[in-house]
């Protein structure tokens, strides 16, 4: 497998070194999804900070572990699935609903509980049918508050760049 993007900040101009610099003092590195946009500057910052806002949000790392592995599954992003399985169990995803998920199902209330079942429901419906349908909307709602829901469907939109991303950065 080769990557598409320069990884090294010699090999990069100016002001591409300025911005991973930048992103780099923020995380103590620049992660992979990062590198393609480099060559615009100011899309890399913005996507780092509304990364950074999310990551730091309300919602429990659960939940943002959950949305990633649903949508490495849904974009085939074999990277970010490995990047984030054993976070996904360190933030408290149990086993059963990992493996639910890896063989292509929907975690049960008994398996996630209710709040990371009806997220993932919420996170899968999204990256499937790009829409939220009332009755998985009506099922969230009672376990996430408003600014969490609001959060919840940018987790998906920010979990879907990176997965872009890492497959545009990565051939093979």
């Amino acid at each position: 497998m080769s990557h598409r993007f320069p990884a090294e900040r010699g090999q990069l101009p100016a002001a591409q070194q300025a911005v991973y610099d930048l992103i780099a003092a923020r995380r103590g590195a620049v992660p992979p999804p990062y590198l393609p946009l480099l060559a615009s500057p100011e899309t890399a910052d913005a996507l780092e900070k509304f990364s950074t806002a999310l990551w730091s949000g309300r919602l429990g790392k659960d939940v943002q572990e959950a949305v990633y592995l649903v949508t490495a599954l849904a974009y085939r992003c074999d990277y970010q699935w490995r990047s984030h399985e054993s976070k996904a169990l360190a933030a408290g995803v149990p086993q059963a609903a990992v493996d639910s998920l890896r063989a292509g199902g929907l975690p049960t209330e008994e398996q996630a509980g209710a709040k990371l079942a009806a997220a993932i429901r919420f996170a899968r419906s999204v990256h499937t049918l790009h829409a939220v349908p009332d009755e998985v909307f009506d099922k969230v709602t009672p376990c996430l508050d408003e600014a969490e829901v609001s959060e919840l469907a940018g987790f998906c939109a920010l979990a879907a760049a990176i997965a872009t991303l890492l497959n545009v950065r990565t051939r093979g």
